[in-house]
Parts: structure tokens; C-alpha cells; sequence
């Protein structure tokens, strides 16, 4: 044991703050699982509405070439019949030439409109494959949402408990020890104020940081008459005897 009587109720606050910094973690870890579920929804909807404006905008195509397949047929029709009312050779030469190439112009638009038809299928399947994938996965995220809104609050109430805990730790400990405890923890991601000195025959060493520990200040810290920090991760350093 440590002669400081302050450093056993410092590392009882301790352990209640890493218990406490657990459950915050633990609540954040299955918020992130809805979460991250949440915008798969989010991008998968959002290709939904991409895939979806292609095909709007391939229908529009496709009834343009429509009307110009059309068009063709309505001048192919008068071209037919002005052809039986020529009376030179010429003029049914130039008629039938123009006929052919407004034939051949109407067989590369078919030719355009059955590959946007391919396009369209794929786009209706693709369309078809989104919406099992955003139904599953909202599926996913209403059944999981239950089972994590019942752990989450299991998990709150703990940290409740252990609160109240360190509210008593906290009120055994002097105001000026404290608010030194209080401003190390502030800067530390792990939570921990508190830091073991690892005594083999050679060295002392900060369990914290794994830097070295003067003899000096160990000496300090096993008369007990004041905390001793770190120099180097500003922990404050206790020995266990």
C-alpha cells in the first residue's frame, strides 16, 4: 500500500471513471452500428434517384427517336404515293433514292431505340435490385434499433450507478487534489489520472507512459507527504508495496 492514504481514494475515482468512459464508449459503438446503417440507407436511396433520372431522361430519348421513326414513316407514306404519280425515269430515280436513305436513316433509329430498350431493362432491374437492398437494410435498422434502444438504456442506467459512486469518491477527496485529478483526466484519452511505477532492480519506470521515473521522485512518493506527477505524461505516480 501506498503511505499517501489520498492515492487508495484517487484510484477507487479512477476506477470508476474508466468504468464510467467503458459504457460511454459502449454506448457510442451501438449508436455508430444504427448509425452506419442509417446512410447505407441514405447512399443507397441516394443511387435510387440517380438510376431513377436516367431513366426518366432514357424515356425521353426513346420517345424522340419515337417520334422521328415517325416522321419518317409519314414521309415515306407521300413519297410512295407521289412515286406512282412521276412520269420520268429521273424523277423516280430521285424519289426512290430519297425513299432508301430515309429507310436507312428509320433502320440506325430502330437500331438506337432497341439499345436504349436493352439500357432500360438493365436500369428497371437495377431499380428492382434497390429496392430489395433499401427494404432489407430498413429492416435491418428497425429490428436492430429495438435491440439497441433496450441496451443503450441498460447501459445509461449504469453509468447512473456508477456516477452516483463517483459523486461519493469525489466528496472523500480535498477540492484542491481533485481539481489536479479532474485537469489530468481532461487532456487524457484512456481516462486514467493515476499511474503505477514499475520497480525492477535497475529502473522505475511510469506504467503510463513507460518513461523513466527518478530515484528521487519514487523516494518522494513512499514518504507519502505529497502527490508526485510524471514529468513526462504528468500523471500522477503511485507505488504499490
Amino acid at each position: 500500500m501506498n503511505n499517501n492514504p489520498i492515492i487508495e481514494k484517487l484510484k477507487e475515482l479512477q476506477e470508476t471513471d474508466i468504468k464510467i468512459n467503458a459504457l460511454n464508449k459502449l454506448c457510442d459503438d451501438k449508436s455508430a452500428t444504427l448509425n452506419q446503417i442509417k446512410e447505407n440507407i441514405q447512399k443507397l436511396q441516394k443511387k435510387m434517384e440517380e438510376i431513377k433520372q436516367r431513366a426518366k431522361q432514357l424515356k425521353i430519348e426513346i420517345d424522340k427517336k419515337d417520334l422521328e421513326l415517325k416522321s419518317n414513316e409519314e414521309k415515306t407514306k407521300k413519297l410512295n404515293i407521289h412515286l406512282n404519280t412521276v412520269k420520268t425515269n429521273k424523277e423516280y430515280s430521285v424519289l426512290s433514292n430519297e425513299i432508301k436513305s430515309i429507310k436507312a436513316d428509320s433502320d440506325i433509329i430502330e437500331d438506337v431505340i432497341l439499345n436504349y430498350f436493352g439500357q432500360s431493362e438493365t436500369i428497371q432491374k437495377e431499380i428492382k435490385d434497390l429496392e430489395t437492398a433499401i427494404t432489407g437494410e430498413n429492416n435491418k435498422f428497425n429490428l436492430l434499433s429495438v435491440e439497441v434502444d433496450k441496451e443503450i438504456c441498460h447501459i445509461k442506467k449504469e453509468i447512473e450507478n456508477f456516477c452516483q459512486i463517483r459523486q461519493e469518491n469525489m466528496g472523500r477527496i480535498d477540492s484542491e487534489t481533485l481539481s489536479k485529478y479532474e485537469k489530468i483526466i481532461s487532456n487524457k484519452v484512456d481516462k486514467t489520472a493515476l499511474a503505477k511505477v514499475n520497480i525492477t532492480d535497475y529502473s522505475f519506470t511510469c506504467q503510463g507512459c513507460h518513461m523513466d521515473v527518478t530515484p528521487q521522485q519514487v523516494n518522494e512518493i513512499m514518504k507519502g507527504k505529497e502527490l508526485v506527477c510524471c514529468k513526462t505524461c504528468l500523471r500522477i505516480l503511485y507505488v504499490d508495496k
